[in-house]
Order: structure tokens, then sequence, then C-alpha cells
């Protein structure tokens, strides 16, 4: 199974959760999902185009090393 390249969200997510666990611990995966998700919001465009260029970078290595590679979910 080849799972697909993390998009700009799912790096920044965990860039963040690593942060929030480490300063106040364990948070329940809806309550973490709200901070990430507001503090993504709030990102400056030049922040947030540093992860969609980290994102863009996995997408391409991810093609490279996975030619002929097409997303087919689970039914």
């Amino acid at each position: 199974h080849i799972k697909r390249p993390e998009n700009c969200w799912v790096l920044f997510r965990k860039d963040k959760q690593k942060e929030i666990i480490a300063t106040e611990g364990k948070l329940p995966r809806d309550e973490m999902s709200k901070r990430i998700s507001k503090l993504w919001k709030s990102l400056p465009q030049n922040i947030r185009y540093v992860y969609e260029c980290r994102a863009a970078r996995m997408k391409l290595q991810h093609q490279l090393d996975n030619q002929g590679y097409q997303y087919q979910p689970k039914r």
C-alpha cells in the first residue's frame, strides 16, 4: 500500500500538534484539531507558503518515487 503525500494542512498540523503536546500535554483529538485549525486560519501568508512549498516538494518526490501511482480509495 502506497500512502498519499501529505498536504500543507497535514504538515502544519503535525508540527503544531508536537508543540501543543510539549507545552500543554495531550488533548482530545477534536480539541487539538480546533486549536490547530484556528492557528492555520490566522497564519500569515508567508508562513503558509512555506508549508505549501514543503507539500509541493513532497508531492513531486512522491510522483518520482511512485511513477504511475493513482489514488484508489478503499470502498
